[in-house]
């Protein structure tokens, strides 16, 4: 009887080696993508927050480029940009003249 029990051990832990051998590289990539999902998402989460940051930077630098013209490096012809510095500046004489006016 003892032999049964040590053939059908050594078979079924034979069986259990080449199942290993086997599906060993399955399990290997599986892991692979686990920490490759891992880390993309820390990677989105990253680049997420740093497109938040540059689009609260984009808000807050705005209204200084509408005002004084940054951001507007060409000088090709023809080429006239007038940026919101000048227009207040006008604004301004006209409020000034029509004030003096009345």
């Amino acid at each position: 009887m003892s032999t049964r029990n040590d053939s059908s051990s050594s078979s079924s832990t034979i069986l259990l080696v080449i199942i290993a051998v086997i599906t060993a590289p399955i399990w290997l990539a599986l892991g692979g993508v686990m920490i490759g999902v891992v880390f993309g998402l820390f990677g989105a989460m990253f680049g997420i927050i740093g497109g938040l940051f540059g689009a609260m930077i984009a808000i807050i630098t705005l209204p200084f480029s509408i005002l004084f013209g940054g951001g507007h490096r060409w000088h090709g012809f023809p080429h006239f940009h007038f940026h919101g510095f000048w227009i207040i500046i006008l604004i301004v004489i006209i409020a000034l003249v029509m004030r003096n006016r009345n």
